[in-house]
């Protein structure tokens, strides 16, 4: 009897620490993100523009690159960009992505989540990742209210 209720203190213990401990440590970063400076000079018919900087102008369009370094392994990770202001809407914003299978630019669709703008940049459901995982996402963007942003991107789990 002693035997048992030892068995089952230890297997108790043992699952109270596992569940502790994932609770306590975070899970580490799916990727690495940063925002580059590209030229998108010649894709889709465009010309060159300057880097997406935090004082934009009204009107002129600015490029921006998003590029993503899967750090270990998980499914289904979306990259999300963000711009951010006080009183910032949709309607403030137009932004596109380079689409490589077509070779186009297509509108990128933005949720307003309250002075907010978020958007999902490639697959809706997610990409795979692993360690060595690369890619590029490449964007326009053109302001129609002035006003200093904020903008970066992230990693979220698609669900």
């Amino acid at each position: 009897m002693a035997l048992l209720v030892a068995i089952v203190l230890l297997s108790t213990a043992l699952l109270a620490a596992i569940l502790l401990h994932d609770r306590l440590v975070p899970e580490p970063p799916y990727a690495e993100i940063t925002l580059e400076q590209v030229s998108t000079e010649g894709l889709g018919g465009t010309e060159e523009h300057p880097h997406l900087v935090r004082n934009a102008i009204v009107g002129e369009l600015y490029d921006l690159g998003v590029h993503v370094e899967g750090l270990h392994e998980k499914d289904g990770v979306l990259t999300q960009f963000f711009i951010s202001r006080t009183g910032l809407n949709d309607a403030d914003i137009e932004a596109w992505y380079y689409d490589v299978i077509s070779s186009s630019w297509r509108a990128l669709d933005f949720i307003d989540k309250g002075n907010t703008l978020v958007a999902s940049l490639g697959p809706a459901g997610g990409v795979d990742i692993d360690d060595g995982y690369e890619a590029q996402y490449l964007l326009i963007i053109s302001l129609n209210t002035p006003g200093t942003i904020n903008f970066g991107a992230y990693t979220a789990l698609a669900h």
